[in-house]
């Protein structure tokens, strides 16, 4: 497929402008959940990332940082939205998307990412140009094509929509290019998403599947589900499923994967970026692995000894966590949570860790003086985590044995 890309040098050029256009053609302001994406022209997007779509604004002035700030011209259109960071005193942009006309006067959507540090200065640079077809805000798309800047692995993605009665998305084809950059190399990639309906035309559910990747001989996969309609007795029952299972299958994969020596932690790490399925991965840290520890550096020290990553005992996956309810369970919550979901996981997940501490030490045949259990995100500060899961005193303890190998 042979796609003409953006002229990069030239948009970056004309960013101030193109922003303070969009923003003089504002009218109105709305504040939106940071994960609203009202901007793009993606059909069913949040329902394909394993969400429930944002469908109020917010009341009031939320969190700029958790937030987005929609801009509406005359047209009640959105021409601009603008999320925020906290790299300076007060909230700074973090990126822009902003809706221009093309010299042709067709539309595109521009990525604009702010970087604040630790730059010297403020820079502003296109990341993406989202170009619908046919070029028409007013109608829903037939396809949509992403430009992304060059280096950053892939090059342009394009979605063709396929409707049925009403107009409704049935059929969703996405191709995406990559180019030397990427891990892979060169190299094109075919997903394609199935809507169902029921009698009544509501969506019931979403599945994709892998068509084809030239990168590998890997031939198309299995439709997976990304969104399925959920009420609030199906979401009340997966929580109350959740916290009832959850517990009993991490002390399981523990007697599993007992490595029969001295352990001071057991670690759920989660990734709150992935709620589709959120499913913990699980790591048992040794002792041993303290001994084996040789870095003079403090950072890298740290993060061996509390990242549950870099354990010895470690699986992303566990079988124990796959079952079909489980992976239902978690599909259900995750969709259902939305943009709550860090919070959410969180606090389910640090309540396991605090229960089934006592019975996981119960089944180690090695748990070390002051082993803990505790829960983590994959961003968060591991060594502030563990301070309150182990308590300072021991939290210094193991660090001192590292320190002694």
């Amino acid at each position: 497929m042979a796609v003409s890309t953006p002229d990069w040098e030239d948009l970056d050029r004309r960013v101030d402008a193109l922003v303070a256009a969009a923003e003089g053609a504002v009218v109105r302001w709305v504040w939106a959940r940071d994960r609203a994406d009202w901007e793009t022209p993606f059909e069913l997007w949040e329902q394909r990332c394993g969400r429930n779509p944002v469908t109020s604004a917010s009341k009031g002035t939320p969190d700029p940082v958790a937030s987005v700030r929609y801009g509406y011209d005359e047209d009640d259109r959105i021409v601009l939205a603008r999320r925020f960071t906290r790299e300076r005193k007060d909230p700074v942009p973090r990126s822009e998307m902003v809706w221009i006309a093309e010299a042709d006067g067709a539309p595109a959507l521009l990525e604009i990412e702010h970087r604040w540090r630790p730059y010297p200065q403020h820079l502003a640079f296109v990341r993406l140009v989202i170009v619908p077809e046919p070029p028409d805000r007013d109608r829903a798309p037939d396809a949509v094509t992403t430009f992304w800047r060059p280096g950053r692995g892939i090059v342009w993605k394009r979605e063709r929509y396929d409707r049925g009665e009403g107009g409704r998305v049935e059929r969703i084809t996405s191709t995406s290019r990559y180019d030397e950059s990427d891990l892979s190399g060169a190299h094109e990639r075919e997903l394609e998403y199935l809507v169902t309906y029921d009698e009544l035309g509501a969506m019931e559910h979403i599945t994709s599947r892998l068509v084809a990747d030239t990168s590998s001989d890997r031939g198309p996969t299995q439709a997976s589900v990304q969104w399925v309609r959920s009420t609030a007795a199906a979401v009340r029952d997966a929580e109350a499923f959740l916290a009832r299972e959850l517990p009993v299958r991490v002390i399981d994969w523990v007697r599993r994967n007992d490595p029969k020596l001295p352990v001071y932690a057991l670690a759920l790490l989660y990734d709150a970026e992935d709620v589709a399925i959120w499913t913990p991965s699980l790591a048992l840290a040794t002792v041993q692995h303290l001994q084996q520890i040789d870095t003079q550096n403090d950072a890298a020290r740290v993060d061996l000894v509390w990242n549950p990553a870099t354990f010895p005992v470690f699986e992303a996956e566990p079988a124990e966590l796959a079952s079909p309810e489980l992976l239902a369970a978690f599909r259900i919550t995750g969709q259902a949570w939305g943009d709550r979901s860090t919070k959410k996981i969180t606090a389910l997940l640090k309540k396991v860790a605090t229960d089934i501490r006592e019975p996981v030490r119960e089944v180690l045949v090695e748990p070390m003086d002051g082993f803990a259990v505790y829960a983590a995100e994959l961003e968060d500060d591991f060594e502030k985590v563990t301070k309150s899961a182990f308590g300072a005193k021991a939290q210094r303890a193991i660090m001192n044995r590292c320190r002694r190998s």
